[in-house]
């Protein structure tokens, strides 16, 4: 036996070899194996296993990689196996049965954290270390180990694979013991509904259910009387702010305590419904409810203003009443009922709230509104009689109005044909670089309008409503990444492709405003970054209409600017606008918007 122990290569008899107890693999495919028996049978063992030396031992080897050939070579019958004997600690040893078994698949990841917990605290190794050999990313490593933190239930359903190792990942994460038992049981059997939940529906469902952003919680935090078990929030040490060594891996300021969390808001519901009773408003269980008791002339202060008539400023009209016109300046309530997130909201008179929108400026009265179209028709009168007289004097030209018109058709070709091959051309390799692009985008709507604007043109390409959450996360279930990159760039920028005639100043579509600019920056890096010919498509549309635009283009007459001059001047006083509210969290609107009321 020293021969082959001194030699570094050879036949290794296998009642030499001994298997070692820290093997990060410990579960073997039983027909995998008789497969590879068979194999060697035919063909021998190709690739040698790797051995080592035991210390006071001049006749037992330890197996250190390769044990499923030996393994097979057994059931196959043969007495010894090609094998390279190597002086090595344990240290390198662990190491190198690391980088194996992550070659290998059908590694059960389970195993694979344990053998990584291991080697760092019994071989003194590093996160970096790990993450250098097995030439991963320290997010998949610390993932990995997170699954160690696994429920027994949990553990089980990942090994027999019912559970998915980024699902299971998501039950690991869930801090308190109990929690996250109950939530393995909910995910394994889909509420009892069967077949375990896919990854987005369990993402959805632990999210609402068990990390609950308690600064959205509806009750005080600080009151210790609301539930006097429960006590308060302020030092609450479920609540994952208050004890961050408790809860490294959350960085949110969460509630761990569901139950707690639903019994408070209950509370707080009750307390709202009585202080509604004393002021005899009264309190409907469901908007259904509401709806049939009282007839029409309804709404709820998370309504968006272009919902009422005679809005003046139009970028008011993609924001909620209530942040309009705060709280001061809504109307008395007529009812109070529960929405579909178990809140009590107030529920108001349309009509009290056009009041209240006119009586602040936000809207004009419906006089004011006749006055102002009778000042417009006026002015078309104006505006045409010039046309009249440019018509005569430039016979056979296009007028500059209908020259920009022109332009801004041609541009808008151009402009939704580039959306559309761009929308073609996703793929999952750009899909990340896509959302960083569009998430820029999104966060300067947030800015401009005080509020998520919804994309019409996306509403009508989609058979979901988008400001309805439920069936947002119901569409995006069952869609296929790139669809859901698609859908978000419809959400998105949809609405903003298109340009307005007014805005071609000298044949060139100038922005108009900060926004526009980000829009247009946002197409043309995702033309470069999804391949997309931007220049042949703007040759196709662009290219035949600039072209002619100097013959075509004849300075405007004195007249006819006169008259228009005469038109600005005569633009009715507009009435005074309310004072600008806070912006709205940008957070808020992420990554889509929540129904509040569930009207």
């Amino acid at each position: 036996m020293n021969q082959v122990t001194q030699a570094q290569f050879g036949m290794i008899p296998l009642q030499f070899i001994e298997t070692d107890p820290n093997q990060p693999r410990r579960t073997f495919d039983e027909n995998a194996l008789l497969e590879l028996a068979d194999s060697i049978k035919v063909s021998g063992v190709i690739q040698p296993i790797l051995l080592r030396t035991i210390e006071d031992s001049d006749t037992r080897l330890q197996l250190v990689a390769g044990e499923r050939r030996y393994r097979a070579s057994q059931l196959a019958g043969l007495t010894e196996i090609p094998g390279i004997v190597r002086q090595l600690s344990n240290a390198e040893v662990a190491i190198i049965q690391l980088v194996e078994n992550h070659q290998r698949a059908g590694v059960p990841p389970l195993e694979e954290a344990e053998a990584m917990d291991r080697a760092m605290r019994n071989h003194g190794l590093k996160i970096d270390d790990i993450c250098a050999e097995l030439g991963v990313k320290r997010r998949w490593a610390y993932s990995r180990l997170q699954l160690l933190d696994l429920c027994a239930e949990a553990r089980i359903g990942l090994n027999d694979g019912r559970l998915a190792p980024s699902t299971a990942l998501l039950i690991a994460r869930i801090p308190v013991a109990s929690l996250q038992e109950r939530a393995a049981a909910e995910v394994l059997t889909n509420n009892g509904a069967g077949s375990p939940m896919s990854y987005r529906q369990a993402k959805t469902w632990i999210e609402q259910r068990y990390t609950l952003d308690i600064n959205r919680a509806v009750f005080s935090l600080v009151d210790a009387k609301l539930c006097k078990s429960a006590g308060s929030c302020a030092e609450c040490p479920k609540r994952t702010a208050n004890d961050s060594d408790k809860f490294p891996d959350i960085t949110a300021d969460v509630c761990t305590d569901p139950d707690c969390f639903e019994m408070k808001t209950e509370a707080h519901n009750a307390a709202e419904i009585a202080k509604a009773a004393k002021k005899k408003i009264p309190f409907y269980e469901s908007w259904e409810q509401c709806k049939t008791e009282r007839n029409g002339d309804l709404s709820t202060g998370f309504v968006l203003a272009r919902s009422f008539d005679r809005i003046i400023n139009p970028k008011h009209e993609i924001v909620p009443v209530d942040t309009l016109l705060g709280n001061d300046g809504m109307p008395k309530p007529v009812g109070i009922f529960k929405n579909q997130s178990g809140n009590i909201t107030n529920i108001y008179s349309k009509s009290d709230i056009q009041c209240a929108l006119e009586n602040t400026g936000l809207a004009r009265t419906e006089a004011q509104e006749a006055a102002l179209d009778g000042e417009q028709q006026e002015n078309h009168s104006v505006v045409a009689e010039s046309e009249k007289v440019g018509a005569q004097q430039d016979a056979g030209k296009l007028k500059p109005l209908e020259l920009q018109q022109k332009i801004g058709r041609a541009y808008n070709e151009y402009r939704l044909e580039l959306f559309d091959e761009i929308k073609n051309a996703i793929s999952q390799s750009n899909i990340f670089a896509i959302y960083r692009i569009l998430a820029k985008v999104s966060f300067a709507i947030v800015e401009e309008y005080e509020g998520w604007a919804l994309a019409e043109k996306a509403a009508d390409i989609y058979d979901f409503p988008f400001d309805d959450e439920k069936a947002v996360d119901e569409a995006m279930n069952q869609a296929s990444d790139a669809d859901i990159c698609c859908t978000y760039m419809d959400f998105v920028l949809s609405g903003y492709v298109m340009v307005h005639f007014s805005y071609i100043v000298d044949g060139e579509f100038k922005e108009p405003n900060d926004l526009m600019r980000v829009v247009t920056s946002a197409l043309l890096q995702l033309a470069i970054l999804c391949g997309v010919d931007r220049e042949a498509i703007r040759k196709k549309y662009l290219d035949p209409v600039l072209s002619h635009a100097t013959e075509d283009s004849a300075p405007a007459e004195e007249k006819a600017g006169d008259a228009l001059s005469a038109v600005k001047k005569k633009q009715p006083a507009r009435p005074k606008q309310a004072a600008k509210k806070d912006a709205i969290d940008p957070a808020d609107a992420w990554p889509f918007p929540k129904s509040k009321d569930g009207a």
